[in-house]
């Protein structure tokens, strides 16, 4: 969503990347609700912000390596 919705933000933003998960879970045959689908996408941006904080802080603490 980050790279496909550069210039959409905030709810806009969530909205699509809601209606973009719903296809591919449809499309396996899964079924979420809209709460289930909020708290998994948030884990997930979590997650990822997470990652990149964490590797951004290893790589400033080994000098850029």
């Amino acid at each position: 969503i980050e790279q496909i919705y550069k210039d959409v933000h905030g709810t806009e933003k969530l909205e699509k990347a809601k209606e973009t998960m719903l296809a591919l879970l449809e499309e396996k045959g899964i079924k979420i609700s809209d709460v289930e689908l909020v708290i998994l996408l948030e884990s997930a941006v979590k997650d990822i912000n997470y990652k990149s904080l964490t590797d951004f802080i290893n790589e400033v603490k080994n000098g850029g390596e």
